[in-house]
């Protein structure tokens, strides 16, 4: 279940979270960077345990991230968090 799962996710990532310009605006290349982490973070904590459902594990990421955003006081810190949350969130639409 989980490959599949990671091919899911991957197609993903190659179709909406392509790789950022350089001629991008600071912010949108490290939004799409951001993404791209936390899209590449969920992929290897569903590789690595295949044994859980990929929803679940999914769901403990977002979980995660918006708690960091929380208690983080730190306003580049709660935006790397914000957006991953949101990017679990997107894939989480994907299972």
């Amino acid at each position: 279940m989980n490959e599949n799962a990671v091919t899911v996710i991957r197609n993903y990532v190659n179709e909406n979270l392509f790789i950022p310009a350089r001629n991008w605006s600071d912010y949108e290349f490290k939004r799409r960077s951001y993404e791209r982490w936390a899209a590449h973070e969920i992929i290897k904590r569903v590789d690595k345990t295949p044994e859980k459902e990929p929803f679940f594990i999914i769901l403990y990421f977002r979980y995660q991230m918006d708690a960091l955003s929380s208690i983080r006081e730190d306003s580049d810190a709660e935006f790397i968090f914000i957006t991953a949350r949101d990017t679990a969130d997107e894939i989480l639409e994907l299972f």
